[in-house]
């Protein structure tokens, strides 16, 4: 017995509707500027009840992934779609040069 392969017009705008809703929600890679790995951690501790993916230098919440920047080199190979900086950020001796060198990693930036 062969099957009807088509589907109705109403699966079908329902269908629409979840990939139109999913495309809305587009990962996102967030840069935190911290003092050090234990500023970042506090500040992950203190923003968030949930986190998934955890790891020393980043962790996932929702549909963004948020990365611990504490010196020039760890924004090698990204590129974020915004940043954060933690209360103590600024007194990272690295700070002016992160924040020198990040722009270019803002794919706002790159989207010209």
């Amino acid at each position: 017995m062969e099957e009807n392969s088509q589907i109705t017009e109403s699966e079908y705008l329902k269908a629409k509707a979840i990939v139109n809703e999913y495309e809305g929600k587009a990962h996102k890679n967030i840069a935190v500027i911290a003092l050090n790995r234990s500023d970042f951690n506090l500040w992950k501790f203190n923003s968030f009840s949930y986190f998934e993916n955890s790891s020393c230098g980043k962790f996932s919440n929702s549909n963004c992934t948020y990365y611990c920047i504490i010196n020039p080199n760890d924004l090698c190979s990204y590129t974020f779609d915004g940043f954060i900086e933690t209360e103590h950020a600024k007194e990272n001796p690295n700070y002016d040069k992160i924040i020198e060198i990040i722009k270019p990693t803002l794919k706002s930036c790159n989207e010209k």
